[in-house]
């Protein structure tokens, strides 16, 4: 329940793939969420991955130079 609470007020969304009919953290005098919360958790972990996907394909293109040499 926490974690939909913060993902609801984190991101301003409800449900996961498709938006629900209704938040659980929030009133539905706010209305009908308007977006999925995965759009928001996948621009999250962009940021925050992106320098780890760039040191590991330059790593695999490294070993993959030592193991042709």
């Amino acid at each position: 329940m926490y974690w939909l609470e913060f993902f609801e007020d984190e991101y301003d969304c409800a449900g996961v793939c498709t938006p629900s009919l209704f938040s659980w953290s929030k009133s539905i005098e706010l209305g009908r969420p308007t977006k999925s919360c995965v759009i928001g958790i996948k621009d999250g972990i962009t940021k925050a991955f992106l320098g780890i996907g760039i040191c590991a394909l330059v790593a695999g293109i490294l070993l993959f130079f030592v193991f042709i040499g």
